[in-house]
């Protein structure tokens, strides 16, 4: 009766995960709990690898389930073995914000979605940082940011910009004079949040009643000057004010000809208007030649 001893040894494969789950773009973290190693094999499944004993976190970018493995030897007794394990990386909860405008001194609504819970910075300036919705309190034009997490802890943010419509500066004023027949600029755009009105003042020599600015002409004598106004309210109706224009005209007439022109296509003194102020009508322009003999008649300023 033969008797052979066999020996075993203690030798296995065995690692955890602090979390199978995680986000993408974040940390998967390793805790090595192999019996009887004195080498080991990592394969994170991102193209990386580790001879560590206790490697540190891997990244992963992409979305996925990864087969992570550890393969393990013993040096003094040639056993070896292998675990395989699966990690799953989750997208982060697509996360959207919303905010309406606000009168200066009033509140603004901010609304978020995509996510299961919610944290808006700048708290000082909002009422409730976990709510949503929620309301804030800025004095100014403010963007705030929100970070909304989903029911596997991953999280995403977005932003929402909040529009403080301040109330105007005092009443603009201008006051000029033109000479008759003129092209004259009034008004200012202040952007796209307001809209205007001219039909406070005058308006016969308006081109439009309720646009932001507009260039017009006075070809009749004045003996006063006359009173341009335009009111303008934000669109949400927080405020409203108004601008002057105080326009004199001055009624000088003037008409200017160049003496001579020379129409060879050089591209220099090729063409010859009738220029000055206060000229409602041209009556007829008429070049000679240097025998008396008409060459040229028009009655339109503009040729």
């Amino acid at each position: 009766d033969i008797r052979y001893p066999i020996n075993f040894y203690e030798v296995e494969a065995r690692f955890e995960f602090v979390d199978s789950t995680i986000c993408e773009n974040s940390q998967a973290q390793f805790i090595n709990n192999t019996v009887g190693a004195s080498v080991y094999s990592w394969d994170f499944g991102n193209d990386s690898t580790s001879t560590d004993e206790n490697p540190s976190g891997q990244t992963y970018s992409a979305i996925g389930k990864y087969n992570i493995s550890l393969a393990i030897q013993d040096n003094a007794n040639g056993c070896i073995d292998t675990v395989v394990k699966e990690l799953e990386v989750l997208p982060p909860p697509v996360v959207t914000a919303t905010a309406t405008k606000m009168c200066f001194g009033d509140s603004a609504l901010l609304e978020a979605s995509g996510a299961n819970t919610y944290l808006w910075n700048n708290t000082n300036i909002i009422g409730d940082s976990i709510a949503n919705p929620t309301w804030a309190f800025p004095s100014q034009t403010t963007t705030f940011t929100v970070t909304g997490t989903d029911t596997n802890n991953c999280s995403n943010t977005a932003t929402a910009e909040v529009i403080v419509l301040m109330e105007p500066t005092d009443k603009f004023i201008d006051t000029a004079c033109y000479i008759i027949g003129d092209s004259i600029a009034i008004g200012k755009d202040y952007g796209p949040s307001f809209i205007y009105d001219w039909t406070i003042g005058e308006t016969d020599y308006l081109t439009c009643e309720k646009c932001a600015s507009q260039v017009i002409q006075i070809k009749e004598e004045q003996q006063s000057p006359i009173s341009f106004i335009v009111e303008y309210t934000d669109t949400s109706g927080c405020f409203s004010t108004q601008d002057e224009y105080e326009i004199c005209i001055l009624n000088k007439y003037t008409v200017d000809v160049p003496s001579a022109f020379t129409p060879n296509g050089a591209g220099e003194n090729d063409i010859i208007y009738v220029k000055g102020h206060g000229i409602e009508e041209l009556f007829y322009f008429r070049i000679y030649n240097r025998w008396g003999e008409i060459v040229f008649e028009t009655n339109d300023i503009n040729t």
